[in-house]
């Protein structure tokens, strides 16, 4: 009888060995990168050992990252220097990094961790990550209050062209708009204010070029108000952030999150990111 059963175990085992075995389906996964154009951001980074942080899917504040930005659990800027931009993750090339993201919608809370705002939440979306689109967060604020853009614009490569996206995250600035070489390119528009994202647009190249980039208020032609550069090879794309303050701001406000009184300091910046 004993034999009876170990012989029908072994039965059983050699057949189960030799069912098909399915492997549990892997989530497909999306591209996802932050850059954190935001003047109070910057300022509370630089004057803390803190900095801000980006809650995925969760709501967990009191969360603390690893002082080594790459072994945080969330996206995390600490440091902002002259030898870095403000940028999650963080470069070791010219290129933008990305990191994975689950395909589908997730919520992201921007945290303060800088210690004056006691870990409140500043900045709330909703983003839907698709894996066809790689996606870049913008954050920027006025006078304290936060806003951002997802930008999960589709770029269709071009050997002979670039493509040139235009994000503004320059609060009371105004229409302001571009020249490349001190020429208004023809596909640009007229003109960008507070908020705007151009999505990609086609700029035709022979080769390897470096763009002087000048930036001119609506108002005033005569006088350009901030100054870049960018460095294109033809079949890429790259994205210019205009974020900071012109001279053309309030001076001061109360934050809105401490109630403290900020001075602001005209800082207008081109930001130029070199993306895919």
């Amino acid at each position: 009888m004993k034999r009876y059963i170990a012989l029908l175990s072994m039965i059983c085992l050699v057949a189960a060995c030799n069912k098909d075995v399915t492997a549990p389906e892997l989530p497909e996964v999306g591209k996802i990168s932050y850059v954190f154009s935001s003047s109070a951001i910057i300022n509370a980074v630089a004057g803390s050992s803190s900095g801000a942080m980006v809650l995925v899917d969760s709501r967990d504040t009191t969360y603390t990252a690893n002082p080594t930005i790459e072994y945080s659990q969330y996206p995390y800027l600490y440091r902002v220097d002259n030898a870095s931009i403000p940028v999650y993750p963080r470069l070791n090339s010219i290129w933008t990094k990305f990191t994975n993201l689950n395909k589908g919608k997730h919520q992201l809370l921007l945290a303060d961790t800088s210690g004056f705002g006691k870990r409140r939440i500043l900045d709330s979306m909703q983003v839907d990550i698709n894996p066809d689109a790689p996606t870049i967060v913008y954050y920027g604020d006025s006078c304290g209050n936060f806003s951002h853009i997802v930008a999960a614009d589709k770029y269709l490569v071009d050997t002979a062209k670039v493509g040139v996206r235009i994000i503004n995250l320059s609060p009371f600035t105004g229409p302001v708009y571009m020249t490349l070489n001190k020429q208004v390119p023809v596909s640009f528009p007229a003109s960008t204010k507070y908020k705007d994202n151009t999505g990609f647009l086609s700029l035709p190249v022979s080769g390897p070029t470096t763009f002087n980039i000048k930036l001119y208020s609506v108002s005033n032609t005569s006088s350009y108000i901030a100054t870049g550069s960018m460095s294109v090879t033809p079949g890429h794309a790259y994205t210019l952030v205009i974020y900071g303050y012109s001279n053309n701001n309030p001076g001061s406000y109360i934050d809105p999150t401490t109630g403290r009184t900020v001075s602001i300091t005209p800082n207008l910046t081109i930001l130029t990111t070199n993306n895919y």
